[in-house]
């Protein structure tokens, strides 16, 4: 049979109130799933079955819905998805959803039938099966309704008795041959519409209606099961997270695990961390005002999962770092606190006067982490990462010999150079090693009014010490002065350091800074992103003179060169 029923009325002006803090953000039918919003699943299923006109009731963060339609709207104002027209229905109030059909009365005027459908449900089975036969129920057999329903679910509380539904969530206490699951779709023909439009009250639901329309006619609603397809409730975090399978990972996927988890995430915010794969979001937990960031981690490094182990032992050895609230590895999650969102590099651009003394109090954590710290992580050691081996030493170096050198300015390393590399790594093989931050720079370091927070230490691991002071104090993103880089190094060692002590620590800053050049060639090629080729400047000019300071020749003969391929700025 022909499908007649050509419009479709989809419920989409609630709160979502158990899907919170998603809906404080968006609308439940505009949450992203899969790359597609609830309600463009809903569209899409509708259209391939021949629907053409859609009407919208709207509400909650009605701001939201008009932004998604501003990109449907055509030049004579009438919005359209795939060819099909939408109708927004706007209500000042929430009417329920019953209420909201007889508010959009003349939007339906001219339709002896429409379909009904939740924008929260997900129910992939095809729809023209169901249309048709809803079709002939309303308009050859006089049903004024016909509800679309499942043998299984988790909500059997609809009871049929034949070929009629004879209750709703027991409200009438008939017997029923059985009980099935309502699936948030249903054709309402003539009849109901009616009973919508003519009700006295404004804010009722459609189940109230189908209600009135059993206790009054027994044969008037009519229903179909639909057993095949998906069929999903996206009500909670926990189901909407269960909907996104594998495509959790988005900014409202990572609210739905906090959730899931007891926090209560309110105000969130994602942090752009930049080059890191690790996504984070910043937020203030309702139940008990602590403002916290969480860090949602992939599988690939294993020193992400260490970060609690290592912050606790940090914190114990009076080394600033936050505090963490939950740690789960298996769901690559942990949550710190947040020390706020000034870091040190943004501090030293605006105000290079007051960032000194932060620089001196990250000089104070860098030497209690080299010094005590180490000793007694000596005495009890645990998993950290891989420390400056050979090996490692070798993979800095050939990454700055593929990323920077060969990937961004074509040239070739000489055996002067090779051999230079070697002498450098074995030179800082022999120094004692200690543990070290591995990334300990400014952007890496959040200031408060009166203190400091050191982040991104997961990749902890034992090397050269020089290796850290010499990534805080010759950091290519950061400009300090040379007056400020000897009075840090003086902190650092209780006095003016020897020719041995800055000749180590020009060593280990060539290193960084090698390593650092490999890193902006591989993230502004191979990576895309071209923001980190302006960092090449202030990178090989801090390597020209570290490499000089050194006696590294050779390396400072190549970062010459590298030096000269760069445009004129």
């Amino acid at each position: 049979m022909q499908n007649k029923i050509r419009c479709a009325f989809i419920l989409s002006a609630g709160y979502g109130n158990r899907l919170r803090p998603l809906t404080d953000i968006l609308p439940k039918p505009l949450v992203p799933i899969r790359g597609k919003t609830p309600l463009e699943i809903v569209f899409d299923k509708l259209i391939a079955a021949g629907v053409s006109k859609f009407i919208v009731n709207i509400h909650h963060l009605r701001h939201e819905f008009d932004a998604k339609l501003a990109a449907l709207r055509r030049p004579d104002g009438r919005f359209f998805y795939k060819g099909a027209e939408i109708f927004p229905s706007y209500e000042d109030k929430i009417l329920d959803t019953g209420g909201g059909i007889k508010h959009a009365r003349k939007l339906l005027r001219g339709e002896d039938a429409i379909l009904v459908h939740n924008a929260d449900i997900l129910f992939s089975a095809p729809a023209r099966r169901f249309i048709g036969r809803a079709a002939k129920a309303i308009f050859d057999e006089g049903k004024a309704a016909v509800l679309c329903l499942r043998n299984s679910g988790s909500n059997m509380n609809v009871g049929v008795r034949r070929q009629c539904v004879c209750d709703m969530r027991h409200k009438l206490g008939n017997p029923a041959e059985k009980n099935l699951q309502f699936t948030g779709f249903f054709a309402a023909g003539r009849g109901f519409l009616e009973e919508c439009f003519n009700a006295k009250g404004d804010v009722f639901s459609t189940v109230d209606v189908i209600l009135k329309l059993i206790a009054r006619d027994a044969q008037s609603v009519g229903f179909y099961a639909e057993n095949s397809g998906s069929f999903s409730d996206i009500g909670t975090p926990a189901e909407y997270l269960k909907a996104c399978g594998r495509h959790s990972d988005t900014f409202m996927g990572m609210l739905a695990k906090l959730k899931c988890l007891g926090f209560e995430p309110s105000s969130p915010t994602l942090i752009d961390k930049g080059a890191s794969a690790r996504k984070f979001v910043r937020f203030t937990d309702a139940r008990d005002g602590r403002k916290l960031v969480a860090c949602f981690y992939p599988k690939a490094k294993r020193e992400d999962a260490l970060y609690a182990r290592i912050a606790k032992f940090l914190l114990s050895n009076k080394i600033d770092v936050p505090k963490t609230a939950l740690a789960d590895a298996r769901r690559r999650i942990f949550v710190m606190g947040d020390g706020g969102n000034l870091d040190l590099l943004t501090l030293v651009k605006a105000a290079p006067e007051k960032a000194e003394r932060f620089y001196e109090m990250a000089v104070g954590n860098a030497l209690r982490l080299h010094t005590t710290a180490t000793q007694r992580f000596l005495g009890h050691p645990f998993e950290i990462s891989q420390p400056f081996d050979s090996d490692l030493y070798d993979w800095e170096h050939n990454y700055f010999k593929q990323e920077c050198m060969r990937s961004k300015f074509s040239i070739e390393p000489d055996e002067k150079f090779e051999a230079q590399l070697r002498e450098l790594k074995a030179t800082l093989l022999s120094q004692p090693r200690v543990l070290l931050h591995r990334d300990f720079q400014s952007q890496n370091i959040i200031v408060g009014e009166n203190s400091i927070s050191i982040i991104d230490f997961q990749g902890m691991r034992m090397g050269c010490a020089m290796y850290d002071l010499a990534s805080l104090l010759y950091d290519p993103y950061a400009d300090i002065s040379d007056s400020l880089r000897q009075r840090l190094l003086r902190l650092y060692f209780g006095r003016a350091p020897d020719d041995g002590e800055l000749k180590l620590f020009y060593l280990a800053a060539s290193q960084r800074l090698l390593q650092a050049l490999g890193a902006y060639g591989f993230l502004s090629i191979k990576k895309g992103k071209p923001e980190y080729a302006k960092f090449f400047a202030p990178a090989l000019e801090r390597l020209i003179v570290c490499s000089g300071n050194a006696g590294l020749k050779s390396v400072q003969e190549t970062a010459l060169k590298l030096r000269a391929k760069l445009p004129l700025q």
